[in-house]
């Protein structure tokens, strides 16, 4: 555990749950819970060349980076507190609501550990057997001095609600005294959060721009040193699905003692990996998932023989978000879990007509439009025009795990040539067929699980059976096998 974060201690059972949430503290600005530097109550006289006399309040004025009082450091930068009391906790944005029958689970545990170790925490897709370190539970052997938590997932897997379940529980806690949600999908969402959370804390300086008001809110989450009577505040910085980690350039929060940085993303480009702690976030494991579909179902008034369970959460591939809407749809529909695995299984449905017609959770896509985003934008990503097609070939392949040279080979290649979203697909002759090169193929397979859309190692490919599926239901309207 990091030195510098504070022990948290229990409350006994005379304190005031509510004290601590409603509290105020005049002085808002983040502070280092090392040895604060303050200002004793009577006249002292420095020596020096940037000696000082202060008496009661003190107001001080300093150039350069750093002066020395009384042998403690003071690091100066960023904003300084308006002044003004601030009633605590201040939470900026929407925490999403805990999903109907939200299922705990070891990660949840994990995320709080490392948490509570200080520093940032990335929930992405990077799988355990990554790191080489893996021990066989899920996680990864950490270096010494290393809390570095390895998290494995894609779209759907429930990072976003073990992240609102994290927050939620913080606030209601007292653990927090400022939470801010940002949604991180793009540049803005988040520069729009940190300028309500500098309004929201009554920042001096605050403009109309939100540029200039997110530049002071990282300005004050800096750590300073704690003024006399105060104590410092404990913030928590949630980035929510990040789909481009360019986004996110110079808008990273601090490092601080005091502060929780939690990032979400399907993304697993090496520019995350030196942004802290990660966590690995699976699929839910077939106990898990039986608990879960089993009380989602209780809940709506319907019951199921218990081996169906397990049958079609295994068909689903134990994906939270998939298992989520069956039992929505099964509610809705009248259908059994056997009826709805054979059309399933048997294709007789398309896995968009599996859905309900309203979405359980405030879920804004149906599970066969989780990964549409990903593979357009992967599409984009050099060498362009070859990830839907590769992936197109893939969903045809096993989901227990396809050997890489596979890809490669001639035929492969000459497939995707044929395919690739910029070919002329009114084209017959072998010369106006894009050619595919070896390391093309490679680079198109590191996009995909860049992405999250597949799990690669150097011997073999997974592809989860539902992103497969879904691939599989346009083939034969977009992609010629021939």
């Amino acid at each position: 555990m990091s030195s510098l974060w504070p022990k948290r201690t229990k409350k006994n059972n005379g304190d005031n749950p509510g004290s601590e949430a409603s509290k105020e503290i005049s002085d808002a600005a983040p502070t280092s819970m090392e040895p604060a530097a303050t200002v004793p109550p009577q006249a002292t006289a420095g020596t020096g060349e940037r000696a000082l006399e202060a008496s009661g309040d003190l107001g001080l004025g300093i150039s350069g980076d750093n002066v020395s009082l009384q042998n403690v450091a003071v690091h100066i930068g960023g904003a300084a507190a308006s002044g003004q009391s601030v009633a605590f906790p201040v939470v900026v944005g929407a925490v999403p609501a805990a999903a109907s029958r939200y299922q705990a689970r070891s990660q949840s545990g994990l995320l709080r550990t490392a948490l509570d170790d200080g520093g940032t925490v990335v929930l992405t897709g990077t799988p355990a057997s990554d790191t080489g370190k893996n021990d066989g539970t899920g996680q990864s052997k950490a270096e010494p001095g290393d809390a570095r938590w390895v998290l494995s997932g894609l779209g759907g897997v429930g990072k976003t609600q073990i992240a609102a379940h994290h927050a939620r529980t913080q606030v209601a806690e007292g653990q927090m005294d400022v939470v801010v949600w940002a949604t991180a999908t793009d540049r803005s969402g988040v520069l729009s959060a940190y300028a309500q959370a500098a309004r929201a804390l009554g920042l001096p300086g605050v403009a109309e721009d939100d540029g200039q008001n997110a530049a002071l809110f990282l300005a004050w989450l800096q750590p300073r040193p704690v003024a006399a009577g105060t104590r410092a505040v404990r913030w928590l910085i949630v980035l929510d699905n990040i789909t481009d980690p360019n986004h996110l350039t110079g808008l990273w929060p601090p490092s601080s003692p005091l502060g929780q940085t939690l990032a979400t993303t399907r993304r697993r480009d090496a520019a995350l990996r030196d942004r802290g702690t990660r966590i690995d976030v699976d699929v839910f494991t077939p106990t898990e998932a039986l608990t879960f579909l089993t009380r989602r179902l209780s809940d709506y008034g319907h019951s199921e023989p218990e081996h169906d369970l397990r049958v079609l959460a295994h068909a689903l591939g134990y994906l939270p978000l998939a298992l989520a809407q069956a039992a929505a749809y099964l509610a809705d529909t009248g259908h059994t879990a056997a009826a709805y695995h054979r059309m399933l299984t048997e294709h007789t449905a398309r896995l968009a007509e599996l859905a309900p017609d309203a979405l359980p959770d405030d879920q804004e896509f149906p599970v066969a439009a989780v990964w549409d985003l990903s593979v357009q934008y992967a599409d984009t990503l050099p060498p362009a025009g070859l990830a839907h097609p590769l992936l197109a070939l893939l969903s045809v392949l096993s989901p227990d795990g396809i050997p890489t040279t596979l890809t490669s080979t001639e035929a492969a290649r000459a497939y995707l040539g044929r395919n690739a979203t910029d070919a002329d697909p009114a084209s017959e002759t072998a010369k106006d067929r894009k050619r595919v090169e070896e390391r093309q193929v490679i680079q198109t397979l590191s996009v995909l699980h860049r992405l999250s859309l597949i799990d690669r190692t150097p011997d073999a490919i997974r592809v989860h059976a539902l992103v497969q599926h879904t691939t599989r239901d346009a083939l034969s309207e977009v992609f010629s096998m021939k």
